[in-house]
């Protein structure tokens, strides 16, 4: 059983998740520079996360695998 039956259901997983990583990095990164509230190791992990959520989103859209 596929669980991404069409190309307009890939187009729209890999947009979210874009955008949650988007959201992440905004959350945990942005705003505490903004606040003053740095804190290296928190910047670090918001980094990390927001760009694993952005990777999986580029690769369900295609462009990190190749097509067979």
């Amino acid at each position: 059983m596929k669980f991404i039956q069409s190309d307009l259901q890939k187009n729209n997983l890999a947009k979210t998740f874009w955008d949650i990583g988007k959201v992440i990095l905004t959350i945990l990164v942005l705003y505490p520079i903004a606040k003053d509230t740095v804190h290296v190791i928190d910047i670090f992990i918001g980094v990390a996360i927001a760009i694993l959520f952005m990777a999986i989103g580029f690769y369900i859209d295609g462009k990190g695998a190749k097509n067979e």
